[in-house]
């Protein structure tokens, strides 16, 4: 859950991340990370964090390098068990074959620059790597009953990507950070799409001001932006009080999209595959498992509010969900982002009481 791929560089006001003690206590505790720490707060030092593309290859540890700034090969190779995609999902997408622009991985079984998830949904995966572990990350894209395109968690706006956008037509007018750890790449599409709404999570404004954040979702008083979709929900994680800072730390909203039936979490839930996985990503499944997991339930969250949030949740009409990290659930319509769910099965498709184990002790699968 720790935002993407660490390397040495300056750092500006879009790629200063904060990581808190929290971290620390999970990097220690699961990598032997080594962190510096300072009047009892720990911080990384001289890093930042950026979805990169990568050349990590299934099932094969990646090589040692002295940063992690690392470029997309456009080199096709064959995914990880040959699996391929069933017509149908050809054809809901009509630009599969233009879009297997970049390298296969774990993270991005296709090789696609967009997959798509269900009608109106598509998910840009990427590597998203944290010291040579490759531990996945999606943007979404998702195109409204009006024919807008509405953003939410941004990667990296390269060539492939401005194809993508200007293949399935309509006009970027939202992009959305949904929590204060991924918006690395807010700034890149702000700038890129000025006539869009610059959303962010709660709080983000004060965090951030100089990133181009106009506006929070929700509002202050709980209403949503003038000009917010509204095939669009929102519902808030305000239950967050670090133990070790007293202020939160993702401050993170989910996203319904109402006509598709699919939620949209960040770092909030996730849902890393057991298998045909690095042997690097496995180990980070067991800390965000083991380790993290039971530390956000037990000292992060406020269990009466993140109850009260819950049943909201669990109040909407959903049968898919689309974490930022590892495999969908419920199904998509391309296989292969539904192909590694290890989880789904275990609850019979049931996403609802995933999630309620999720937060109750954590993924059973």
């Amino acid at each position: 859950i720790l935002p993407p791929c660490i390397k040495s560089a300056p750092r500006g006001p879009t790629d200063r991340m904060h990581a808190g003690a929290l971290h620390t206590a999970v990097l220690c505790a699961v990598f032997g990370s080594a962190v510096s720490f300072s009047g009892g707060a720990a911080a990384f030092s001289s890093v930042h964090f950026a979805p990169s593309p990568s050349t990590f290859t299934p099932l094969v540890a990646a090589p040692a390098a002295s940063t992690l700034s690392l470029t997309t090969s456009r080199r096709e190779i064959p995914s990880s068990r040959g699996r391929h995609v069933a017509a149908g999902a050809l054809r809901m997408s009509g630009f599969r074959e233009k879009w297997q622009r970049m390298e296969k991985t774990w993270s991005n079984r296709g090789g696609l620059v967009l997959t798509q998830h269900r009608d109106n949904v598509w998910a840009a995966e990427r590597p998203f790597m944290w010291n040579n572990i490759d531990v996945g990350c999606k943007m979404t894209l998702v195109r409204l009953s009006n024919g807008d395109l509405w953003v939410h968690s941004p990667v990296q706006l390269d060539e492939e990507m401005r194809t993508a956008l200007s293949d399935l037509g309509g006009e970027v007018k939202h992009i959305v950070s949904p929590n204060y750890e991924h918006m690395k790449y807010a700034q890149q599409w702000f700038q890129a799409f000025p006539d869009a709404a610059a959303y962010g999570c709660p709080g983000i404004l004060e965090k951030y001001p100089d990133v181009g954040y106009r506006l929070e979702v929700p509002c202050a008083d709980g209403s949503m932006p003038e000009g917010w979709p509204s095939e669009v929900v929102a519902v808030f994680f305000d239950c967050e009080k670090n133990p070790f800072t007293g202020r939160p730390f993702f401050n993170e909203v989910n996203f319904l999209h109402v006509p598709s039936k699919t939620l949209l979490t960040t770092d909030t839930f996730w849902n890393y595959p057991k298998r045909d996985v690095p042997k690097g990503t496995r180990l980070w499944k067991f800390g965000m498992d083991r380790v993290y997991g039971p530390f956000y339930r037990t000292f992060m969250a406020n269990p009466d509010v993140l109850k009260r949030v819950l049943d909201k949740l669990l109040s909407l009409d959903f049968t898919s969900i689309l974490p930022a990290h590892g495999s969908s659930v419920g199904g998509s319509n391309d296989s292969e982002l539904s192909m590694y769910d290890d989880q789904g099965p275990v609850f019979n498709g049931d996403v609802k009481a995933l999630l309620r184990a999720h937060f109750a002790s954590g993924p059973s699968a």
